[in-house]
């Protein structure tokens, strides 16, 4: 009996390597249809890095709590690629500036960036593209700051996410503006084609990408980048400690 189980026990461990090995991860820009021309801020509208919000633990708060806060600093991002308008996530960690992917505005020649102002109406505007980082798949907007003074702004977790923690991502997958997702850290941070992810259940679709993925206390643990293509919750983020390392070499 005890051959039998260890020759079953084997077998699954080959199973399961054998499949992690034939898993293809999708990146998620979304294909829309407007037409964005290029145009920059002002110099004196260009915010700098010193001025990003310093991160805080802070309580913990209820789903809708999260959910209010986290999609008023929730953008669309619209770019008018080489061969099509493609569209992504993105959020504000200051006035004028704005987290998403690397992929996201990669093929960009124009920016738009919609949001909602202080009274909850959306605001278009263009963006520019202050820097990227394509190995860890982030990258900064810039907009023009007296046109989002007031906008709401998250800040990045102090504390690493865990397995088993609640998360939420949020975004505008498919186009569906300001989705607001549940799900749970499902593994530590892995690599992933070669770069640091956070494994997450909270559901990733095209448009998703660039979005937040907040902990229950609202602050940033991750940002949403790719799924496992034909897989079944399995979707990844580029985690909070490298979210605070590209901010910190603006600062450089």
């Amino acid at each position: 009996m005890m051959i039998k189980m260890l020759s079953l026990f084997l077998v699954g461990l080959i199973l399961a390597g054998t499949g992690q090995r034939s898993c293809q991860v999708r990146r998620h820009p979304n294909k829309a249809e407007a037409t964005v021309p290029s145009q920059k801020p002002n110099k004196s509208d260009t915010p700098t890095p010193e001025q990003t919000t310093e991160p805080s633990k802070g309580k913990m708060l209820t789903a809708e709590e999260i959910a209010q806060t986290t999609l008023l600093a929730v953008v669309l991002i619209t770019c008018d690629g080489l061969d099509s308008s493609l569209q992504g996530s993105g959020f504000f960690i200051r006035s004028g500036m704005v987290i998403t992917n690397h992929h996201v505005v990669d093929q960009c020649g124009g920016i738009d960036v919609e949001f909602l102002d202080s009274s909850g109406q959306k605001r278009r505007t263009q963006g520019s593209l202050l820097a990227s980082d394509a190995d860890a798949d982030l990258a900064v907007i810039v907009v023009p700051v007296a046109e989002t003074a007031r906008v709401h702004k998250l800040e990045i977790a102090e504390e690493a996410a865990v397995v088993g923690e609640t998360v939420f991502a949020a975004g505008n997958p498919k186009g569906l503006e300001r989705t607001f997702s549940p799900g749970i850290v499902s593994a530590d941070l892995r690599m992933v084609d070669s770069s640091t992810r956070l494994q997450i259940t909270a559901p990733i679709s095209q448009g998703s990408s660039g979005g937040p993925v907040v902990n229950s206390r609202g602050n940033v643990v991750g940002v949403a980048v790719s799924s496992v293509e034909g897989g079944q919750n399995l979707n990844f983020a580029v985690p909070a400690i490298l979210i605070k390392k590209f901010i910190y070499t603006l600062k450089q």
